[in-house]
């Protein structure tokens, strides 16, 4: 007997939705893929402020996972698309520094500040970010292809 405000869900969706998570738990321990003859791969980093502001061993984890894979899947470029920390803290910074620093001289890598990356407490109120101090543009000069830069404040 359904009682106010309920309502019954059809057995079909039921079925979908048990068989969608079996799917997810299955691909989660899925092998990771061969390697493919003659490409290489491009390492794309999103969001890692939730780990450095509170798991900073688990970027610590992905960070030695693509210094252990860059011979194995011709690892070309590391690319960090921003959200680097959650509060532009120290500490936080320091972390993803560690982490960093664990392919640092094993391949070239990018970093793109987001907007947790700016201003005061990650609020993004303004461009002021701890982003320089900790990955000075000096890291970037001594990578292959570095090319220059293109603004009036470089070290900014």
């Amino acid at each position: 007997m359904l009682h106010s405000g309920q309502r019954r869900v059809p057995l079909t969706a039921v079925l979908v939705a048990a068989a969608l998570a079996l799917s997810a738990a299955t691909a989660a321990h899925a092998a990771p893929p061969s390697p493919v003859e003659g490409g290489f791969a491009l390492v794309v980093v999103p969001d890692t402020q939730n780990y450095t502001w509170k798991r900073p061993e688990l970027y610590t984890l992905q960070a030695g996972w693509i210094a252990a894979n860059i011979q194995r899947y011709n690892i070309a470029h590391v690319l960090h698309v921003g959200d680097i920390t959650q509060h532009n803290t120290d500490e936080q910074w320091a972390a993803a520094r560690r982490a960093h620093a664990i392919y640092a001289d094993l391949v070239p890598a990018a970093y793109a500040p987001g907007n947790h990356d700016l201003g005061p407490n990650g609020s993004a109120e303004s461009r002021g970010s701890l982003f320089a101090d900790f990955i000075p543009l000096a890291s970037y000069r001594r990578q292959p292809g570095f090319g220059g830069v293109y603004d009036r404040e470089p070290e900014r």
